[in-house]
């Protein structure tokens, strides 16, 4: 028996013996005692039912009442989910407007003796991308190289949207770039391995943001001056000329660091190599803009990052989430992206693979995304106005 009914069940048994003891003492039959007994417990019975009854009718209210309301609910979130599918449908179609229109109008070409002899033409550059419209898996074997003769031949580049729903368009784009194997086959990276020879990989990557550097400066619509993100790594931030021929384009033209982002490995903000942490300082004076690939696992990361002059954060689809296996401590996906909001950041939503991934993330408060969803890289295609136009000088 429940402890708290224990009071009420020793009090009815008082009161019965006790109406039972005064009847037998005013010489009642033990007949009428349990009539009056019975009585009794008829009347508490039929109070009791009517108490149940009452009850039973509110609770039956309050649940006609939530059961409106989740009905509610559900219809809104539905409707929420179709406006979000149909924008996410209308986006796909714009983006692919507007990129097929774009691309044709950048000039990606570059004269070899022109390049070779001016740092403003951004070294040997081209544009092209991958057959298969996706990039290849990165390699990651110890000691990875690139093809001999890499150097020797034009940087193809890739473009991959990165979207802004509520815009309905593409707001930047990352920067893709082909390898030409030796057995002729293509290989389409946006990062190499860090496994790479460092030397290799500075030099590639300062060839990739070269390349990139062209591509944005010789964009013919003013519509279409969207900034391009090239991924570096501690290789070329460690590397004191690399970073000094950098931030000398920085400063030679006025603009370029709008156009261009510096996508680095969220661990490099956090490292202790002085010459990698030198690396982002002057690069971050230039006034480049830096975004972190991952969130650092220190615990004053966000401070870190704001003190670094990180101004965008790229977080994997997963991570944002919670798919991915993360520390005890480590904040939950939500909580990054509030905590991100908060600090005047920008957050990208990267790997998105589905509608269902990017109506969850849009919910979280991310509006920039990139991935399968969307649009794979698309390759840069020299018109042959614009490739003579810059051989003749322009």
């Amino acid at each position: 028996m429940n402890l708290l009914k224990l009071p009420f069940a020793v009090a009815a048994a008082v009161l019965i013996l006790g109406a039972g003891f005064a009847l037998v003492g005013t010489g009642q039959t033990p007949l009428s005692f349990l009539v009056v007994v019975s009585l009794a417990l008829a009347a508490g019975a039929s109070a009791l039912a009517g108490y149940l009854l009452f009850k039973v009718e509110r609770m039956r209210g309050d649940i006609d009442r939530l059961a409106r309301t989740l009905d509610g609910a559900l219809k809104d979130l539905a409707a929420g989910n179709e406006r979000n599918s149909l924008t996410l449908g209308a986006l796909t179609g714009t983006i692919d407007r507007q990129i097929g229109g774009m691309l044709e109008r950048i000039e990606t070409a570059a004269r070899p003796e022109i390049a070779a002899a001016s740092p403003a033409s951004g070294g040997s550059d081209g544009a092209s991308q991958d057959a298969g419209g996706r990039k290849a898996p990165q390699k990651t074997d110890a000691g990875e190289r690139l093809p001999a003769g890499w150097a020797d031949r034009e940087i193809e580049l890739s473009l991959e949207p990165i979207v802004s729903v509520s815009q309905g368009a593409a707001a930047a784009f990352e920067v893709h770039a082909h390898i030409l194997l030796e057995d002729g086959s293509e290989r389409v990276v946006r990062r190499l391995s860090e496994a790479a020879n460092p030397s290799d990989l500075c030099a590639f990557e300062l060839a990739v943001v070269k390349a990139a550097i062209h591509a944005s400066r010789r964009k013919l619509a003013a519509d279409a001056r969207l900034p391009l993100h090239v991924a570096v790594s501690a290789a070329l931030l460690g590397n004191e000329a690399a970073v000094g021929e950098l931030c000398g384009l920085l400063d030679l033209h006025s603009g370029l660091a709008r156009g261009l982002v510096f996508s680095v490995p969220a661990e490099q903000f956090a490292t202790k190599d002085n010459a990698v942490r030198h690396g982002i300082v002057r690069l971050t004076i230039s006034g480049a803009v830096l975004a972190a690939e991952g969130w650092p696992r220190e615990d004053d990361a966000l401070e870190r990052l704001k003190l670094q002059g990180v101004r965008i954060v790229k977080l994997s689809a997963d991570r944002l989430l919670d798919r991915e296996r993360t520390r005890r401590k480590s904040p939950s996906g939500t909580d990054l992206a509030e905590l991100i909001d908060r600090s005047n950041m920008a957050i990208v939503a990267v790997d998105v693979a589905s509608d269902e991934d990017a109506v969850a993330l849009l919910d979280l408060g991310v509006d920039l995304m990139r991935g399968e969803r969307f649009s794979p890289p698309r390759k840069l295609k020299p018109s042959a106005k614009s490739t003579s136009a810059i051989y003749a000088g322009a």
